[in-house]
C-alpha cells in the first residue's frame, strides 16, 4: 500500500494483529474515568467487540480487574458523593451515557466470560456494600445471558446457583433484601430455560439435574443425580446420589428433567439415554 508523496502504509494483515493489543489497554483506560467525556463511546467499544478485547487484556486476572473495575463503576456513577456540589456534577447526558455503557460492559463480560464472571460475583457478594446497585446489575447480566443465550450457563449452573444462594443468605438480611426480588426473577429464567431444574414455590426448595461434562468412563463410583436447594436457608439441602443395588442412575446424558410432586416433599428426575426415571 503507498500514499501519496511516497509514503508507505503497513500491509492490513499486520495492523489487524497488532492493533487489539495496544487499543484494548487504551479502551479500559479510558471507561475508568466515566463519566468524562470519552468514557461511553470507550464503553461501547469494548461491550461490542468484547471477544476480541478480553483476548489481548494479557490474562484472566486482567479480565477480573476489568469487571471489578465496571462493577465499582456502576456504584461509583449511581451514588453522588456527600457534599457534592450540583455545578460539579457531569451533565445528566453524560452521565447516562457513560451508565448505559458500563452496564452494557458488565452484560458483554457476563455472555462470554461466565466463568469469570460467576466466581467474581460469588466473592464480591458479601464483601461489597449490601445496598451497592452493582450486585443488581450484575443479577440482570446474569437474567440476560439467560434470556439471550443459556447455552453459555450450561456448563456452570452449579456456580450460578452458588452465586444465587450467597446473594440469598440470610445471616446477610440486608444484601437478602436487596437481591430478593431479582434473585427470584433468576430462579424463575433458571426453570424456564432448563427442564433439569425445578422449582416448588410453597416449599421455596430448587432442584438442579446433575448434567456430567466428564466421559462416562472418568463418572464416579456413585454418581450424583441431583442436587435440592432450600432458598429460605440458602443452602443446598440434599444430594441424591444412585445408590448401590438400586435402581439404575441416569446415565451419559445425565438428568434431563426434574419435576417436584405438588407437596414438594418428593422429587423425581429423568434420563433420556436410556430411559431412565428415578424418584
Amino acid at each position: 500500500c503507498h500514499l501519496a508523496g511516497g509514503g508507505r502504509l503497513a500491509p492490513r494483515c499486520q495492523v489487524a494483529a497488532d492493533l487489539p493489543a495496544q487499543v484494548a489497554p487504551k479502551l479500559v483506560a479510558l471507561l475508568r474515568t466515566a463519566p468524562a467525556a470519552g468514557s461511553a463511546p470507550a464503553g461501547a467499544i469494548l461491550a461490542d467487540g468484547i471477544k476480541l478485547w478480553v483476548k489481548h487484556l494479557g490474562s484472566d486476572r486482567a479480565i477480573v480487574e476489568l469487571l471489578e473495575m465496571v462493577l465499582g463503576l456502576v456504584e461509583q456513577l449511581s451514588c453522588r458523593p456527600a457534599g457534592a456540589s450540583v455545578k460539579a456534577a457531569p451533565p445528566p447526558t453524560e452521565l447516562m451515557l457513560a451508565r448505559e455503557a458500563v452496564a452494557a460492559v458488565v452484560y458483554a463480560l457476563a455472555m462470554h466470560t461466565p466463568a469469570c464472571f460467576l466466581r467474581t460475583l460469588h466473592h464480591r457478594l458479601p464483601h461489597v456494600s449490601p445496598t451497592s446497585p452493582c450486585h443488581l446489575t450484575a443479577l440482570m447480566a446474569l437474567i440476560h445471558v439467560l434470556q439471550a443465550r443459556p447455552a453459555a450457563l450450561v456448563p456452570h449452573l452449579s456456580e450460578l446457583l452458588e452465586v444465587v444462594m450467597t446473594a440469598l443468605d440470610p445471616a446477610h438480611t440486608t444484601l437478602r433484601r436487596t437481591c430478593l426480588q431479582l434473585a427470584t426473577a433468576l430462579v424463575k429464567e433458571l426453570v424456564r430455560r432448563f427442564p433439569t431444574v425445578a422449582f416448588h414455590p410453597t416449599s421455596m426448595r430448587l432442584c438442579m439435574g446433575h448434567r456430567p461434562h466428564r466421559p462416562p468412563a472418568e463418572a464416579q463410583a456413585n454418581p450424583c443425580i441431583a442436587a435440592v436447594y432450600d432458598l429460605q436457608s440458602a443452602s443446598k439441602i440434599r444430594v441424591l446420589e444412585e445408590m448401590e443395588g438400586g435402581p439404575p442412575a441416569p446415565a451419559a446424558d445425565g438428568v434431563v428433567l426434574t419435576a417436584f410432586s405438588p407437596d414438594g416433599n418428593a422429587l423425581a428426575a429423568f434420563s433420556a439415554t436410556p430411559a431412565t426415571a428415578t424418584a
